[in-house]
């Protein structure tokens, strides 16, 4: 049994590197964070192939499709979200916070607001994302090489972004393993510090290192009364209660904010039973996937 569980790892390991090498990345052109957001929601005239970076947070299989979840820096916003995208074949399992390469197309689909899928994901072999921002979440030395005896630069505060110029040796510093990152600040100043106190895998780990943002302001943003794209509404109150509107059905029951998602109990179990993926546009505008389904919340009257 154990032999045969090694070998089956082994053959998958070796049919995903042969398909890894024959894949054609070359009509893929990059997508910024925010971008591949904003187009989840986009309607295309002719087919497009994108290719987007981002830290691997995990798959969900549904009765004919996958769901990848991955979370990265949105340059436009400077401010870091979770996005949800969808793929009809399966996926390689990765440790949370693998920087990956996810390869997707966009097809003209009319009357539908989703019409992305993924080709192909693959990691950087970097843990950090060249070019991208991270969050410090506690208040870190920036040194002249990557060493603690080295001489310090300056101390970065706590929550400050800082941009990702090179990634240098891995070690182990207060039971944290990690590389040493050479970064930029707004400044310009550039320097080294321990990446083991900038990474963060998914929105509530960055919520929760910075120093005016909790993952309760987030709940707090999500209260008040929401229309959706597909004629839903909804209203989610602060003592944890909601109402929803979909078609000629209502419903009601609790819900409650947390990693990333509006976890709501309907009244037909025990147990939270949707879950609901939210990004923010801005305060007014709030992108929801629940089970593939993709809708765009409008604020309508702030509680």
């Amino acid at each position: 049994m154990k032999v045969n569980a090694i070998i089956s790892v082994c053959l998958l390991f070796i049919s995903y590197s042969l398909y890894s090498q024959d894949f054609d990345r070359s009509r893929y052109l990059p997508m910024g964070y925010n971008e591949a957001a904003s187009h989840y929601f986009a309607t295309e005239t002719r087919d497009r192939y994108y290719v987007l970076e981002a830290h691997y947070l995990e798959k969900v299989y549904y009765s004919n499709r996958y769901e990848l979840r991955v979370f990265g820096y949105d340059d436009v916003n400077n401010d870091y979200n979770n996005l949800v995208m969808e793929s009809v074949q399966n996926l390689p399992d990765l440790p949370k916070g693998t920087a990956i390469k996810v390869y997707y197309y966009r097809r003209p689909t009319p009357g539908a607001n989703n019409n992305a899928r993924i080709d192909f994901i693959e990691p950087t072999n970097t843990r950090f994302i060249i070019g991208h921002a991270y969050p410090a979440f506690v208040n870190l030395n920036m040194r002249t090489s990557f060493s603690t005896s080295a001489p310090r630069i300056t101390t970065i505060p706590r929550a400050t972004l800082v941009n990702i110029l090179e990634e240098g040796p891995e070690e182990t510093i207060d039971g944290i393993t990690s590389a040493w990152v050479k970064v930029r600040l707004s400044s310009g100043q550039t320097g080294w510090v321990f990446g083991g106190y900038l990474e963060h895998w998914n929105r509530n780990d960055y919520l929760r290192s910075t120093s005016n943002s909790t993952p309760g302001t987030i709940q707090n943003k999500i209260v008040g009364k929401w229309h959706g794209d597909d004629y839903s509404y909804y209203e989610f109150y602060e003592d944890g209660q909601f109402y929803l509107e979909v078609g000629d059905g209502a419903m009601s029951g609790r819900w409650e904010y947390r990693d990333g998602a509006i976890y709501i109990e309907h009244g037909f179990g025990d147990e939270y039973n949707w879950v609901i993926h939210v990004t923010f546009q801005n305060d007014n505008i709030m992108n929801t996937v629940q089970r593939g389904k993709n809708t765009r919340l409008t604020r309508i009257q702030r509680d």
